[in-house]
């Protein structure tokens, strides 16, 4: 995180703007298509401040438009790689580990090492909170399940005969050629769509 970053990022904007980038990964994202995709429940000045964290992030360029590292975040199957160059580049080294600490403890530990203000630093720990949180990919749906007993725990080969994993057609070749290669490995039914 450089001294003078103020990150103010929101979840519900966060995930709007994955799923405009998503959309249309070669049109800026601006505050007007964040408002519509919130169906006006965030006011222009709020999406404005978040699309200047995308840029202090390196999500978006400064012309608003996605950047490499924006598509890969933006897409769930690299996500987590993604989120965790965004962490590596914007916040201060040792910052994951750091996480780990009281609330509190985390909020001056990032105040003394960006070299900022707590009420700053308070808005960076959010945002980062936000950014590990939606790095994980969902889990996949359960398309359908056998009724077993709560208490057992399945071993990964009883797991493929409930699930079946469906994967959007977003991820690259590269990345479908892996999640094929991985469910054929693990014998769990996977859906391209």
């Amino acid at each position: 995180m450089k001294p003078s970053c103020n990150f103010f990022l929101s979840e519900r904007i966060a995930l709007a703007a994955c799923k405009a980038i998503n959309r249309n990964p070669e049109a800026p994202l601006e505050k007007e298509n964040l408002v519509k995709l919130q169906h006006g429940n965030i006011s222009k000045e709020n999406a404005q401040k978040n699309i200047n964290t995308l840029k202090k992030l390196g999500i978006l360029d400064e012309t608003g438009l996605p950047t490499d590292l924006g598509r890969n975040w933006a897409n769930e199957i690299t996500r987590k790689d993604a989120t965790t160059i965004i962490v590596q580049t914007s916040f201060p080294g040792g910052t994951i580990q750091a996480s780990s600490l009281p609330s509190n403890d985390f909020v001056a530990w990032t105040a003394k090492n960006a070299n900022t203000t707590k009420s700053v630093a308070e808005k960076s720990v959010t945002t980062f909170r936000i950014l590990m949180r939606i790095c994980e990919p969902e889990t996949p749906k359960k398309e359908s399940c056998r009724h077993r007993s709560p208490q057992k725990k399945s071993t990964l080969s009883e797991m493929s005969d409930q699930c079946v994993m469906r994967v959007p057609i977003t991820a690259n070749e590269e990345q479908i050629r892996t999640i094929a290669k991985t469910a054929l490995e693990l014998n769990i039914p996977v859906e391209f769509f």
